[in-house]
């Protein structure tokens, strides 16, 4: 690990653990990382939950002048939206929408796809 070696497994683990230098040559595109994160997470979501949550909100009486607010924290590329528009959209409601997002790659990405 000490001797830096090549792009081994082990280098990264060292590298990652403090024990030698980040390489310079190492980056993380978060756009990218986030985009095959919600690609899977797509694939995987459950039904049920989705079902579960539209029948907790059924109680706020939405659509009768009353919005679905959702505060999206660690919002990534918006992947939430979409569900977020779709259960608003089911109840005749309005949709108020903060995303919050600290990388600002992404939030950048955000604005360009919206615009688009």
């Amino acid at each position: 690990c000490r001797s830096g070696g090549g792009g081994t497994v082990q280098h990264a683990i060292c590298a990652l653990l403090g024990v030698i230098p980040m390489p310079h040559q190492w980056t993380f595109d978060a756009t990218k990382y986030i985009r095959a994160k919600n690609y899977v997470d797509k694939q995987s979501f459950c039904p049920m939950v989705l079902q579960s949550l539209r029948e907790a909100l059924r109680p706020l009486g939405l659509g009768k002048g009353r919005p679905l607010r959702v505060a999206d924290v660690g919002a990534g590329l918006l992947s939430m939206l979409e569900v977020a528009a779709g259960l608003a959209e089911g109840y005749g409601a309005p949709l108020e929408y903060t995303a919050l997002e600290t990388e600002p790659t992404l939030m950048e990405e955000n604005r360009r796809a919206l615009l688009e």
